[in-house]
């Protein structure tokens, strides 16, 4: 009777609340660190879509799959936006964001090869050493941040972040995510729009991550387009690093 009952109240929810909305996020917060007191200069987003691995696994890697019927393609071919829509998406939601909440944000001009050279120290730290010419570029602010495009396109399941690893939870500190299909009770099943991001703030003056974000959504097409997954992903990741 229980069980039934149970059953009956997710029916409902679902029938109430079409548009599911799953994901999760992990947080990092360097020692002695609080919130960024100073202006932030905002370098942009980097696109770097990663794969998706089947639950568990490191080598098995998920590609959507159409619905067929008798060998025919019943469904229009999964969405993958172009790597200017993913990103001038992304830093809209974020400008929205910066407007909404006041933060003291600065955006610089795009470089492509600054972007790069400070992610390769972000996530080898210790093969590549900061360049301070980063700092300059920044117009000696105190803090930048950059975001990295992780995932923006649909897939035929909810995705999300793995957090543990043969029972150990996994310190994702200057790390990509590792995307994994979703294997919980309360997955989406069918195709959804996915939008993962992984955001840094760092020292301009050393380099170091002041404080990181690895953050992903995914949405069952009936609510959200992928500007608004990715703006309420930026949205919750501004408020854990303002500690609002």
């Amino acid at each position: 009777m229980k069980k039934s009952v149970f059953l009956c109240l997710i029916s409902l929810c679902v029938g109430l609340f079409p548009s599911l909305v799953l994901g999760n996020a992990i947080y990092y917060r360097a020692p002695g660190f609080d919130i960024p007191n100073g202006r932030i200069a905002y370098m942009g987003c980097y696109y770097s879509p990663l794969r998706v691995h089947a639950n568990g696994s490191d080598d098995h890697y998920l590609v959507p799959k159409q619905k067929e019927i008798f060998g025919m393609n019943m469904e229009e071919p999964y969405f993958t936006p172009e790597k200017i829509q993913a990103v001038n998406e992304t830093n809209q939601g974020l400008q929205d964001v910066i407007s909404e909440t006041g933060l003291t944000m600065d955006p610089v001009p795009f470089n492509e090869a600054y972007q790069r050279a400070l992610l390769m120290h972000i996530f080898s730290p210790e093969k590549y050493l900061y360049n301070p010419g980063i700092g300059k570029f920044c117009g000696n602010r105190p803090f930048a941040l950059i975001v990295v495009i992780d995932y923006y396109a649909d897939f035929s399941s909810s995705i999300n972040i793995r957090e543990s690893q043969n029972g150990l939870k996994i310190n994702y500190l200057n790390r990509r995510s590792i995307i994994e299909k979703d294997e919980s009770v309360f997955k989406n099943k069918g195709r959804q729009r996915a939008a993962a991001l992984e955001l840094f703030l760092v020292s301009t003056l050393d380099g170091r991550t002041l404080w990181q974000c690895n953050t992903i959504s995914t949405d069952n097409g009936y609510g959200s387009g992928y500007d608004i997954i990715a703006k309420s992903l930026i949205g919750s990741a501004f408020n854990n690093m303002m500690k609002r």
